[in-house]
């Protein structure tokens, strides 16, 4: 009810009743003030982006899943700024960024056929199998992402040092590799679907190129608990009801594909980010945060589409795909 007249004192400019009026001017102004917290820091992590789709059905050679990608520990120190404002002690407003490049990591590319397709390319293996398994060494590229967040405080602990906080909040994600080179691994139709175990082709060369973008939908929760007063112990979970997938996949060294892009896969999924973390005060208003980080997004309804130079596309399910990225966090803030 305080800050209720509070609000109405400042809206319409007279006295909350039953308070003087030179003290409602001066609780007013202090409860109004908005504070703000700058950041920066970095985010040393690990992630991964992992799909495969199901063609089977356009063609019964092909094993579900029929093909699998999988760009594994790829690797990015990222520079991150934080901003954020809160009004009134009770509302929030926020914002993050981070960019990093991706400077290794590895692709494994499987490929897998039916009972028939075995049969028909007369594999060393009979029945539904992986045919070929291929290696290759991603060097770059980057990562970039943007969250945006509006919430508000639940609770605060005994002289402001601490909160639990909820939001609703908007985030972009995007990550992009560049995979180098073809090491044969695995064949099982040797001189007519893959290359003898061992081989080595285009050392160097772009082989793949993907980029994946999520743009997300965020509920959440979190907490300062005090721990002594200099300490605070951090946590925050949300929740991700609705992510949007966009996908693509350049093939350079395949000539039957386009090149704009030779993949393409788009749905809806969702995921979650979890946080948790220590906050020291070093000075007044200056403090040194570390903690970690796990984000993760999957699809639940998608199609992978293929993009042929000659012929018509098709468009099949995608079975699955799904991006996480974690780490160990650090950020230097201050607050006035």
């Amino acid at each position: 009810m305080l800050q209720v007249g509070l609000i109405a004192a400042l809206l319409y400019g007279g006295p909350v009743l039953g308070m003087d009026p030179d003290e409602d001017v001066e609780m007013s102004t202090e409860s109004s003030r908005a504070r703000f917290e700058v950041g920066i820091g970095t985010w040393v992590s690990l992630g991964r982006t992992k799909w495969d789709h199901d063609a089977s059905a356009v063609d019964p050679t092909l094993g579900n899943p029929t093909s699998e990608l999988n760009y594994k520990e790829t690797r990015s120190i990222v520079g991150e700024l934080q901003g954020k404002m809160t009004f009134d002690e009770w509302l929030f407003l926020r914002g993050s960024a981070g960019y990093g490049g991706i400077d290794d990591g590895t692709l494994i590319d499987d490929d897998y056929v039916s009972a028939l397709g075995a049969t028909t390319f007369g594999t060393s293996v009979s029945g539904p199998h992986r045919l070929s398994r291929t290696e290759s060494d991603i060097d770059g590229d980057y990562l970039w992402y943007v969250n945006l967040d509006v919430g508000t405080t639940l609770f605060r602990f005994a002289d402001d040092r601490g909160a639990v906080r909820t939001f609703l909040g908007y985030q972009h994600w995007r990550e992009q590799y560049v995979a180098r080179g073809v090491n044969q691994l695995e064949c099982t139709a040797v001189g007519t679907q893959c290359s003898a175990p061992g081989t080595i082709s285009s050392p160097g060369a772009a082989a793949v190129t993907n980029r994946v973008d999520w743009d997300s939908l965020k509920l959440g929760a979190e907490a300062d608990v005090p721990i002594f007063s200099w300490l605070t112990f951090q946590m925050g979970a949300t929740y991700v009801p609705l992510a949007v997938l966009s996908n693509e996949d350049i093939h350079h060294l395949r000539g039957d594909l386009r090149k704009d892009p030779s993949f393409s896969m788009a749905g809806t999924g969702q995921g979650y980010n979890l946080e948790a973390g220590a906050r020291v005060r070093v000075l007044k208003g200056l403090y040194v945060s570390t903690g970690v980080r796990y984000w993760e997004l999957f699809v639940k309804d998608a199609e992978w589409r293929n993009h042929p130079v000659v012929g018509a596309s098709s468009t099949v399910n995608l079975n699955n795909l799904r991006s996480q990225r974690y780490g160990i966090t650090f950020l230097v803030s201050y607050t006035f």
